[in-house]
């Protein structure tokens, strides 16, 4: 009856899963965007993945170490618990989505059958749609959420969902920008929608006297708003100037126009002190339904700077310039921002620098690094152990109210599924944040600050995206980041740890890890292989080695890599070929045959990386039947595509049974003479896990 009851609380919908198509369901699924991008999940999958056994370790062990469920009982009552917190459109916000994630997860460990989890999700999300009027104003409701329920000094935890956040709503393919907020998903009551597109604007005042804008708008339609001249007009009223268009191109529906002028009065002496009035833009993009918009103020950092209001929400050091961040409604009105900063003035008579510094130093570490080692070390000897809690002995203070030690647990019970072994130490990166001023060597990279950044940049050329990478840190005034690899099966695996010297030992302020090469290739290689793909016009090989860099480039939230912002960059200007443009399912069509192709990704097996395809079919009687299916499929791909047979070592076609979760996998492998590599080993990278 407790099932039952469940699915009464909302009853807005007919109850029948065959009903549901797909845009429906993938709308539905869409209402946990934020929660599936932090996982790093699929959004179009109900299980989060193609093959929900993938995810079933993971999920298991967030039910249990999360919720305390060990049974289907446990879930249905404790998503009757969520789908009852619905006092008021912020609690609806919050609970819901937590009630369509815990279905989804209970699917996934086998408490709920698929036509159950979806009488579940589909009258959730209708609730969604009649409570809120975009899926702007949902997403910041579950944020909101998110954020009261938190440990409020988890900073870190914060930024995750404001950077999934962003990721979602910038997707092309995501079901954000896909589907409408309005979608018809079968209910009797008219849905309330407020177009909300978003725009991004990001500004750089200079201290030659320069101030350059860039406006980015999201499915821009020129036909039903202001015009281009209308924007550069809005631009010219907020800075004070004429702008001068240098660049202004589309990717796909998406404009960005990119402008400069020049604006003498902003430089008083040695300081800039540059005004913004977002307003006048932000009333252009009201006219043409934009109801968010995303600034940014960067500088280069030189001296003292400050931002008001105090309005960003983040702010760190990357690519050698100081940022400002934000996410503004457009319902309310833009405030305007006053950028000052500092910048030295070359002195007569040059005296010794007295100045304390916050000192990135790379690979060098002294006396400290034997002792800096031994402490990550030990601690990732523990999450490897019989009893990975122990490491939670090792964690700071901090570390430990934002992370339980059954969290902790969990986290090593998803590290050992891949089997890590080998750990080396590739690099250590040792953070001396003085008083207030840094400085740049060879070997260091520090900024100018008033305060103690949120992030910091370390590495030997700034100027270079592969020697440098972007860290958090604290006010701590000894901290340090252990990078380390581990083999595992058919790949390396990337470990953050990130230290704090507190009460004269070495603690674990935070740890991530992640799949950083495929075979023997890390994500500069492959993307390195997918420019000289496109070069030859070689469109699916270069998109999926586009999409392999752009999974194994992520090092986690407190590690970035510099290279990761061209890469992401690149791969979401590349137009990808009609055959695997927009979202799964995909149909491919030879003669009377079409194919529902789920999925086109490149996996390694033996060192050998091979492109595999998923593709839904029907019952097969037998072993030979569904063989032939894939030998089909797979003619029908090398026909289409030879040109894969240049760069990978075969084509794998995987048949998923609709309805069940037999699968059946065929591999074409042809021997052939081997071709000299696209990609240069770089001898002067040795960490080719990178």
């Amino acid at each position: 009856m407790l099932f039952i009851g469940l699915l009464m609380v909302r009853p807005y919908m007919a109850q029948n899963p065959a009903s549901w198509t797909t845009a429906q369901r993938e709308w539905a699924l869409g209402t946990i965007a934020i929660i599936t991008q932090m996982n790093h999940d699929r959004f179009e999958f109900l299980a989060g993945a193609e093959n929900p056994a993938t995810l079933a370790a993971k999920d298991g062990q967030y039910l249990v170490q999360l919720w305390r469920i060990n049974s289907r009982e446990d879930l249905l009552r404790e998503i009757k618990e969520r789908l009852a917190d619905s006092e008021d459109a912020a609690r609806i916000g919050w609970s819901y989505p937590l009630a369509i994630h815990l279905a989804r997860c209970g699917f996934v460990v086998g408490y709920l059958r698929e036509d159950e989890t979806w009488k579940i999700i589909m009258p959730a999300a209708q609730v969604l749609q009649q409570t809120f009027s975009s899926w702007q104003e949902m997403g910041g409701a579950y944020l909101k959420g998110r954020d009261d329920w938190s440990v409020p000094a988890d900073i870190q935890s914060r930024y995750r969902g404001e950077w999934a956040y962003e990721r979602v709503v910038m997707n092309p393919n995501g079901p954000w920008r896909k589907y409408p907020w309005n979608l018809d998903l079968g209910g009797k009551r008219k849905i309330s929608m407020i177009p909300e597109k978003d725009a991004w604007i990001m500004v750089n005042p200079r201290r030659e006297g320069l101030i350059c804008i860039r406006l980015t708008l999201l499915d821009h339609d020129e036909a039903s708003g202001p015009t281009k001249e209308d924007y550069l007009a809005s631009i010219e009223r907020a800075i004070g100037c004429h702008p001068r268009v240098f660049s202004d191109y589309h990717t796909r529906q998406d404009w960005t126009v990119d402008t400069e002028c020049e604006l003498k009065s902003i430089v008083r002496g040695n300081q800039v002190v540059a005004r913004v009035r977002l307003g006048e833009i932000a009333n252009e993009l009201r006219q043409e339904g934009y109801g968010e918009l995303f600034w940014y103020v960067q500088h280069e950092p030189h001296g003292p700077s400050e931002l008001v209001p105090h309005t960003y929400h983040d702010s760190f050091v990357r690519d050698g310039l100081q940022w400002y961040i934000a996410r503004q409604s457009l319902k309310t009105p833009v405030t305007d921002l006053e950028l000052t900063y500092g910048f030295p003035q070359p002195p007569l008579n040059p005296g010794p620098d007295k100045t304390s510094e916050i000192k990135c130093t790379v690979d060098e570490a002294g006396d400290r690094e034997g002792r800096i080692d031994e402490a990550a070390l030990k601690y990732v000897e523990l999450l490897f152990g019989n009893d990975p809690a122990l490491a939670f002995d090792l964690m700071s203070p901090d570390s430990r109210k934002a992370l339980t030690r059954e969290q902790l647990a969990t986290t090593a019970s998803l590290l050992q599924e891949l089997q890590p072994q080998n750990v080396k130490v590739q690099h250590l990166y040792v953070i001396d944040a003085g008083a207030n001023t840094v400085s740049s060597n060879r070997t260091s990279t520090t900024v100018e600050r008033d305060d103690v950044p949120e992030r910091l940049v370390c590495g030997n050329n700034p100027e270079m995206p592969d020697a440098w990478v972007s860290v958090a840190i604290t006010r701590d005034s000894e901290q340090a980041y252990v990078v380390a690899s581990a083999d595992s099966t058919n790949h390396k695996l990337a470990l953050t740890i990130w230290l704090a010297r507190q009460q004269n030992k070495w603690k674990v302020h935070g740890f991530s890890f992640s799949i950083a090469t495929l075979g023997d290739k890390g994500p500069v290689d492959l993307w390195d292989l997918a420019r000289a793909e496109k070069f030859r016009g070689h469109q699916l090989n270069s998109a999926l080695l586009f999409a392999a860099a752009e999974d194994l480039v992520d090092r986690g939230p407190y590690l970035r890599l510099g290279i990761q912002s061209k890469i992401l960059q690149e791969a979401a200007s590349f137009v990808k070929p009609d055959a695997i443009a927009g979202l799964p399912p995909f149909l491919w069509r030879a003669n009377q045959t079409t194919w529902k192709v789920l999925n086109v990704a490149l996996a390694a097996d033996g060192g050998k990386i091979h492109v595999v395809i998923s593709h839904e079919v029907g019952h097969w009687q037998s072993d030979d039947q569904v063989d032939d299916w894939n030998r089909a499929l797979l003619a029908y791909f090398k026909n289409r595509f030879p040109e894969y047979a240049e760069v990978f070592s075969g084509v794998v076609a995987v048949a998923l049974e609709q309805g069940t979760k037999r699968s059946h996998r065929t591999v074409d492998e042809e021997p052939r003479q081997a071709k000299p590599s696209l990609v240069a080993r770089r001898r002067d990278r040795p960490d080719s896990y990178r």
